[in-house]
């Protein structure tokens, strides 16, 4: 969602703010909502937990789940975050540095679109705060145009919500 004067915007109608509905990759990933390359196709939580379990990062077993030969009873974005910032699990980091160079793309977008004066960014990862920081920095830093981009703030609360907005 986009926020002005610390309120939410509702642009058109209920779907109309979604940003991570709009496109990254018009031949890319397919995403719940039907379309291809979502941002939400590219960095949601549960795409990452989906290709932690193809690499068998993450496996089934009878007491619930196994994580990096790690026994636990359930599997949270919350917990592979934590993982991830301790930086000894190398699949689990790499998989969100990759999240995070997907949100620098979508950075660049919403910076296209509204020239916001920052970009609140709230996600159940945020104990990776560093990882992610540094995989949008690199994507913005990747440009070739010199492109100015507002302040991106990872916020460090840690509720539900996706994106919190753009100011």
């Amino acid at each position: 969602g986009f926020v002005q004067n610390l309120k939410p915007i509702d642009l058109c109608g209920p779907r109309s703010s979604e940003f991570g509905h709009t496109i990254l990759n018009f031949k890319g990933l397919k995403c719940k909502c039907g379309q291809r390359g979502c941002i939400e196709a590219y960095c949601s939580g549960v795409r990452h937990i989906n290709q932690l379990r193809k690499s068998g990062f993450i496996k089934s077993t009878d007491g619930g789940y196994s994580i990096a030969d790690q026994q636990c009873e359930k599997v949270s974005l919350r917990m592979l975050g934590e993982m991830a910032a301790q930086g000894n699990r190398q699949l689990l980091t790499t998989a969100v540095r990759e999240l995070a160079k997907n949100l620098g793309y979508a950075v660049i977008n919403a910076t296209n679109l509204f020239h916001p004066d920052k970009i609140i960014i709230n996600t159940r990862l945020n104990q990776a705060h560093s990882i992610i920081s540094e995989g949008i920095e690199e994507t913005l830093d990747s440009r070739p145009d010199n492109q100015e981009f507002p302040e991106v703030i990872i916020s460090r609360n840690n509720d539900e919500i996706g994106t919190a907005g753009a100011a």
